[in-house]
């Protein structure tokens, strides 16, 4: 059941999930990301996972705060880059 669920074929855009998202990079960080952010309507998530500039992961304090302004349902732009700050340290 395992290797059936994780096959490529299972996780796609025509079965969307937040995990399309994290596979695609290979990386912790941006792993996490999308594990904070999975709840609610999954194209939802997945349509804010896809505006995420997770290039940010590796800018500075200002860069982020300029650049990252998007929220998500409970989370302010603010969260969002304190977030991405976080995880830049």
């Amino acid at each position: 059941e395992v290797r059936f669920r994780n096959a490529s074929t299972e996780i796609s855009f025509q079965k969307p999930d937040p995990l399309l998202i994290a596979s695609s990079f290979r990386d912790e960080y941006i792993a996490l990301v999308c594990a904070l952010f999975a709840y609610g309507n999954v194209r939802s998530i997945i349509a804010f996972l896809q505006c995420l500039d997770f290039g940010l992961l590796n800018s500075s304090e200002n860069e982020i705060r300029e650049k990252l302004n998007v929220y998500y349902r409970f989370q302010t732009v603010s969260d969002v880059q304190e977030l991405f700050i976080t995880l830049s340290r």
